[in-house]
């Protein structure tokens, strides 16, 4: 290995730091669109239209919402009534 070689393996080692970096810089790229979508998901309210009926109370989740029924109410939306469908509120 002589003098001349030297310059010629720093190249290398260079050109191969860059290729890592630009390879790190396009993931995290995709990282930030992702992040930026997912913050664009969660910050839709599901419960804003008042979904859940008969007194229920909403609970917004990722990409939908939970009705906590009052009692004598139940199904998705507290729409059913608990007597109607045979089953006792006691």
């Amino acid at each position: 290995m002589g003098l001349g070689s030297a310059p010629a393996s720093n190249n290398t080692l260079i050109l191969s730091l860059n290729a890592r970096i630009q390879q790190f810089a396009r993931r995290i790229a995709v990282v930030e669109r992702n992040t930026k979508a997912l913050t664009k998901l969660l910050a839709v309210n599901e419960c804003a239209s008042n979904p859940c009926q008969n007194g229920g109370t909403c609970i917004d989740i990722f990409l939908g919402f939970v009705c906590q029924c009052p009692t004598g109410w139940e199904g998705p939306t507290s729409k059913l009534s608990s007597e109607a469908l045979g089953r006792s509120t006691i």
